[in-house]
């Protein structure tokens, strides 16, 4: 529908008179039933011509929190079957294809229900109806397994047991879905039909690709369209975000059109952003949903759209293989990421790769993991290894195999598993093909073992040669066991020439010789960052994240009597260290064995750091901001974070902000605004050496 057509008018976003109404509407719930009359399902005909193995009429009422359902579902044979629903909800009655009424009763107290008496019936016709959780508390961690809604909408994943799943059940659903004004829905599959009325909004979808469960989402949006070569492109978002959505749909095409050409054509109908209550960002066959507060910041559509967009390949198109490893991720993030970081930045992929690797120093040696044992994400390790460490093994194995390869063997992947499901034997399969060679030894180290290697320069000598070219000699060393692998290597010469090579290196200690065509000034090891290793302390400065990946670090509130300072410190240090953090005093804190930090009020946060023989501040910063944060390392080498505000007000906003900037050294906020950041500059550079001659 062009953004022209009427739901632009009738899908309004909630403002104080319409949340009103919903207000008043509520209370006269309370005297008069409220009247939740669900459609008729979709006729059995119309089910089975879609080749569809469900199909049902919802309809939803965001504000009062209320589903109501009734649908066909196929029944695969048995007199008895067992279908799930979530909590709050539950079946009100089950019929055969005759109309013959069913016994339903629970199986348990877990959203178990029984329907038994089936006899030959090959199609069940199930009624729900329930309340559906609300919105409090939900973030990306805490969506949970239940469906939500208040007056800002409901979010439905298929995931939720929204409707009744029975077991076992798998294939295409045809959703007829009723809300009412000032509400639209989405279903991620196929729009067939759309009407908009004065007071409601109806619209029927099928299921699309691999057919996993029908997600429904609903909310106050307007709706804008476009076609794209056949394909129908929607922004489903708040009426001041109609400029973003018209920009997102033209950024959706263009990076639809890139991932089709390397790739394989786009999966779905369509793609649709839709804007959710909350900051996530979640991904669905043909869909995106997506926190509206998210949806315009600069990051958004310089990467996580095409993040998103690629999802429809990898994970959506090709799904993960049921208790395997996730390559999906990893790939998503290669390809979409780093890309574009690529593109919209000068070095961009460089400061990427390098931040990936800033990351991975931080995470203690006992919470790291094998990447072949990342199912999803959970917590800032699993996102570490999962996503980071998992596209660098995508990056090395380009540079590995060649840009044609590696293009060639994600088309191979694509074009065997589409809609199916893959695990990373699949993937390994489809790059040795394209290959022509042993691939297993490469990903075995990448994915089996934990850890990464460490690299060191050890002895560097020149001899000049014959005709002006010099042998240049270096030694490398690494940590044990060592790793297999393919080495940049970068030597400056005196004329400010700069020549590449690639060095295999699998011992722990070797010799490479290089011939250089003059004079060489000085050699650098990895120089772009392109080989995933574990950087040194001097190579990487400290940030929120060596203290926010320790289990339980230590804590000192220096709120000097101070009870609002000293309760939003602690408050602060609960958000940041997820409510992990022990509270003790200094001098207990510089006598363990952990990094620790110090919160507290501007003064009583330096005078505990001079106490403790530390630097106060650090240089620039003093007097800068009302609110600051900086990383710095104690003689012995532990981490240490700071945070001092002027008073428990200007340390409020950083509750939000400073669990999102975890990647820095330092910040200075002002009010609520982070008017200064960044990472300290590297101690030394270990990889990089003078040439000595030997003449």
């Amino acid at each position: 529908m062009p953004s022209s057509a009427p739901a632009a008018t009738s899908c309004r976003p909630l403002r104080a008179a319409s949340r009103t109404l919903i207000v008043l509407a509520l209370l006269l719930s309370l005297i008069s039933p409220l009247r939740l009359a669900a459609q008729e399902p979709p006729d059995l005909d119309s089910i089975r011509d879609a080749e569809a193995v469900r199909g049902f009429s919802v309809m939803v009422d965001p504000a009062a929190r209320q589903l109501q359902g009734s649908g066909w579902f196929r029944h695969e044979g048995g007199d008895t079957v067992e279908l799930n629903l979530a909590d709050g909800l539950r079946p009100r009655a089950a019929f055969d294809a005759a109309g013959n009424r069913l016994a339903v009763s629970r199986a348990d107290d877990r959203g178990q229900w029984r329907i038994s008496g089936l006899g030959e019936a090959d199609w069940l016709r199930i009624d729900w109806r329930g309340e559906l959780g609300g919105f409090r508390g939900a973030g990306r961690g805490g969506m949970g397994g239940r469906p939500l809604a208040n007056e800002d909408g409901a979010y439905l994943p298929g995931s939720s047991r929204w409707f009744p799943g029975l077991d076992g059940q798998a294939g295409a659903s045809l959703v007829d879905v009723r809300v009412r004004e000032p509400y639209v829905a989405v279903v991620a599959g196929q729009l067939l039909e759309e009407h908009v009325g004065e007071t409601d909004y109806r619209a029927r979808f099928i299921t699309e690709g691999a057919h996993r469960a029908p997600s429904l989402f609903v909310g106050p949006w307007e709706i804008q369209e476009k076609d794209h070569e056949g394909l129908q492109l929607r922004t489903y978002l708040e009426p001041e975000q109609r400029e973003l959505g018209r920009q997102y749909m033209a950024l959706s095409a263009q990076y639809i059109d890139e991932f089709s050409a390397a790739i394989g054509d786009y999966p779905f109908s369509g793609f649709a952003i839709v804007s959710a209550p909350i900051g996530v960002g979640l991904g669905y066959p043909g869909l995106t949903y997506v926190g509206r507060t998210v949806l315009p910041l600069p990051f958004f559509p310089v990467q996580s759209l095409a993040h998103e967009i690629l999802h429809n390949w990898w994970g959506n198109g090709v799904l993960l293989a049921e208790g395997s490893g996730n390559w999906s991720e990893g790939l998503t993030t290669y390809m979409a990421d780093h890309t574009m970081a690529d593109r919209h930045r000068e070095n961009g992929g460089r400061e990427m790769r390098r931040d990936w690797l800033r990351d991975y120093a931080a995470i203690p040696e006992a919470r790291d993991m094998a990447l072949a044992d990342f199912r999803s994400r959970d917590g800032d390790p699993s996102l570490i290894i999962g996503y980071s460490k998992s596209a660098y093994l995508f990056h090395m194995l380009r540079h590995k195999v060649g840009e044609e390869v590696f293009a060639r063997g994600l088309r191979q992947f694509w074009q065997a598993h589409r809609f199916a499901h893959a695990d990373w034997s699949d993937l390994i399969s489809a790059f040795e093909h394209a290959a022509g060679q042993d691939l297993q030894p490469f990903f075995a180290q990448w994915l089996e073992r934990t850890g990464a290697p460490s690299l060191d320069i050890g002895n560097v000598m020149a001899s000049a040669g014959e005709n002006g070219e010099y042998a240049l000699l270096v030694g490398l060393r690494q940590s044990d066991p060592p790793f297999a692998l393919n080495v940049p290597v970068e030597v400056l010469l005196e004329n400010g020439e700069r020549h590449r090579f690639q060095a295999h290196v699998d011992d722990l200690e070797q010799d490479i010789v290089l011939i250089v065509p003059g004079r060489p000034e000085k050699v650098t090891i990895d120089p772009d960052s392109d080989l995933f290793r574990r950087l040194s302390s001097s190579e990487a400065p400290p940030i929120l994240r060596d203290l926010t990946l320790v289990e339980q670090p230590v804590v000192s509130i220096a709120a000097g009597g101070d009870e609002e300072v000293e309760a939003m410190s602690t408050r602060l240090a609960r958000r940041l260290f997820r409510g992990q953090g022990r509270v003790e005093n200094g001098e207990a804190a510089l006598a363990g064995e952990k990094p620790f930090a110090v919160i507290g009020s501007t003064r009583e946060v330096a005078r505990l750091l001079q106490d403790l023989g530390l630097d106060s501040q650090p240089p620039g910063m003093a007097g800068r901001g009302t609110a600051n944060v900086w990383t710095l390392r104690t003689a012995e080498g532990l981490a240490v974070l700071a945070i001092s505000a002027d008073n428990a007000d200007a340390m409020r906003p950083l509750l939000r902000s400073l669990p999102r900037q975890v990647r820095q050294s330092w910040l200075v906020y002002s009010g609520g605004v982070a008017i200064g950041r960044g990472v300290w500059p590297a101690e030394s550079e270990p990889l990089q050496r003078r040439i000595s001659l030997d003449e």
